[in-house]
């Protein structure tokens, strides 16, 4: 049954190959009628530059889990076109990345999505890490390149903050960048982060901006709480299965 009007939000990141069966249908139970599966990306089992001869089995357990909109991780991109593809071959959810652009200096994927979910329009703008930019020797043979998030998101935000009830970044930067982008546009109304694998027991404020992050590799899910007029009212994370302890 909805909560009253609000939106609970699942956050996963980092699972690098982790996602089983099992803790896809326990993300998927974490997920109320009025909620959002956020995914942050490096999903995948893959190296960077790994090319995947079939689809990766992480994005059939991502459905299964009942994930709605998630952003690359560097871990699910490729400098050539047929190796991208190859990576987000089975994606079934959207993906949204800003800073992330073919040679011709168009958008590779949108920069933003928009949903309504328990009477609230939320706006989710994504970024991930500069993988590869201009200046790099690589950038000669690269199909694609990446410019720098923050400003990136920020461009999107501002395009988009007037058209949404509840703002968030959906980022696979690293803890470091998400406080940097927090004080460079405050008027988010959450930052959902990944890349740097940070374990978290409570939000971490900054700018007046919540930045919340999961760890990696399944042992976590963040469960948020946003309701309009109030914003984040709760944040727990979930113990999807205990990390292997070393004997000895």
């Amino acid at each position: 049954m909805p909560l009253g009007k609000g939106i609970t939000i699942v956050h996963t990141a980092d699972l690098h190959g982790s996602l089983d069966y099992e803790l896809a249908d326990r993300l998927a139970s974490l997920k109320p009628e009025d909620g959002l599966h956020l995914n942050c990306g490096d999903s995948v089992k893959s190296g960077n530059l790994a090319f995947p001869l079939k689809a990766d089995r992480a994005w059939a357990l991502l459905s299964r889990a009942r994930c709605d909109v998630g952003v690359p991780g560097n871990r699910e991109i490729h400098i050539t076109e047929a190796g991208f593809h190859a990576k987000l071959r089975g994606c079934l959810h959207t993906l949204v990345c800003a800073n992330l652009f073919d040679r011709e200096g168009r958008l590779v994927l949108p920069p933003s999505a928009q949903i309504e979910v328990g009477g609230v329009r939320v706006g989710i703008v994504g970024a991930m890490v500069p993988f590869l930019t201009r200046h790099m020797k690589m950038y000669r043979t690269s199909r694609y390149v990446w410019e720098q998030p923050i400003e990136c998101a920020v461009r999107e935000a501002e395009s988009i903050r007037g058209q949404v009830d509840c703002l968030i970044a959906l980022t696979h930067t690293g803890l470091h960048t998400d406080r940097e982008l927090a004080a460079a546009y405050p008027r988010f109304d959450l930052i959902v982060g990944g890349h740097s694998h940070t374990k978290m027991t409570e939000p971490l404020l900054v700018s007046g901006v919540p930045i919340l992050h999961t760890g990696a590799h399944g042992h976590l899910a963040g469960v948020y709480r946003w309701v309009p007029g109030e914003g984040l009212t709760e944040a727990r994370w979930e113990t999807l299965k205990e990390p292997l302890r070393k004997s000895g």
